[in-house]
């Protein structure tokens, strides 16, 4: 499923901030804390910051097209013109929530009369005003025939605004978040038994890792992520499913707060494949649909590693980390491999030869 996109701006009147020193900042840091309550797992927000001129407005609508927002919503941070919100909606054309949200239930009146400062009183006012350009947005739109809704609320402390908001984004499905909650730890679990599980759909890769398994190596789902280049080895590790059968020492259950690039949340399998000799092996698809073997070996070697709730381990290979990388990736093998425990390219060879698949050995 593609993520939401929404398109996030503020408003603001650009001859202000000369004047009262301090409200822009504290303006964008409002901004800022809508974009972190619009952020979850399936959803991409593009804000655009402070618009407070025309010129920006037209910049901003264009910015929203390319960027193919779903949604616009505005956040009315202080009075501003009209002219600089029209040109942003108009040129964007997808729906538009008005947000009007105040920092606070209400204004400290006898702190704000103590000011004695009446720019400072000013500024502070502004700060407050987010409901006051809502009725020239209003009218500017109906002229314009733009559709908008509004959400009334704060910015903080209001789970009824806050409700209303999530209500307006079509993201995350909460069955398939629950089921999804342990699917790592289930897939390894699997794994470990001789039953491979794909991640990320890589079916290809299952085969890579049932051959591994069946000759008794184990058969965990990686891909290389970094290379170290001090100690000269390669970082290799995925978040499942790992064969836990092959771990070095205990095998770790990690919750997550976020998947990365998923939707939803829970338990990870954190472990690192046991040190000693190691093979990769690789189902490739060539040009012409036929498939070949992929086969390295190399050594799992101790060392620190990410401690991020995934499988990641430290390989050194002969030919050392930058030559392998290149020849590994000479081929165009898949993004992920199977590593399992023992040098077992030599077998792997023979077993590609039955049904006629060329074994390609990098080292």
């Amino acid at each position: 499923m593609s993520p939401l996109k929404i398109g996030l701006f503020g408003i603001g009147l650009d001859a202000y901030w000369p004047q009262f020193p301090g409200l822009k900042e504290r303006l964008e840091s409002y901004l800022q804390r809508v974009q972190h309550r619009l952020e979850h797992p399936g959803v991409v927000v593009v804000n655009l910051g402070l618009i407070d001129t025309p010129e920006r407005a037209f910049e901003a609508g264009h910015a929203f097209r390319q960027a193919d927002v779903d949604l616009i919503f505005l956040h009315l941070t202080t009075y501003a013109l009209s002219s600089t919100v029209l040109p942003v909606v108009r040129r964007a054309r997808v729906p538009v929530l008005i947000l009007n949200l105040q920092p606070g239930p209400a204004i400290d009146y006898a702190e704000f009369n103590r000011m004695n400062d009446r720019t400072r009183m000013t500024g502070e006012w502004l700060a407050y005003c987010a409901a006051c350009p809502v009725p020239e947005i209003a009218s500017v739109f109906n002229r314009a025939r733009i559709p908008f809704h509004q959400v009334t609320g704060m910015l903080d402390d209001d789970p009824t605004c806050w409700d209303a908001v999530a209500e307006w984004m079509g993201a995350g499905n909460p069955a398939n978040e629950d089921a999804i909650s342990s699917i790592i730890l289930g897939t390894s679990l699997l794994t470990g038994r001789g039953i491979p599980a794909a991640g990320e759909m890589e079916i290809k890769n299952v085969q890579a890792m049932k051959i591994l398994d069946t000759f008794g190596a184990g058969g965990s789902f990686t891909e290389y992520y970094a290379l170290d280049y001090h100690a000269d080895v390669v970082l290799m590790g995925h978040d499942g499913p790992g064969h836990i059968a092959i771990a070095e020492g205990k095998t770790k259950v990690r919750p997550l707060k976020v998947y990365h690039g998923k939707i939803g949340r829970g338990l990870s399998v954190e472990m690192s494949v046991r040190h000693g000799p190691v093979t990769l092996l690789s189902v490739v698809q060539t040009t012409d649909g036929r498939l070949d073997l992929q086969v390295a070996e190399g050594e799992s070697v101790p060392g620190p590693i990410l401690e991020i709730g995934n499988t990641n381990s430290r390989y050194r290979f002969s030919l050392g980390a930058r030559r392998f990388v290149e020849e590994w990736n000479r081929a165009g093998p898949a993004h992920h491999c199977a590593v399992g425990v023992g040098h077992l390219a030599s077998k792997i060879e023979k077993l590609g030869s039955l049904p006629g698949l060329k074994t390609t050995r990098v080292c």
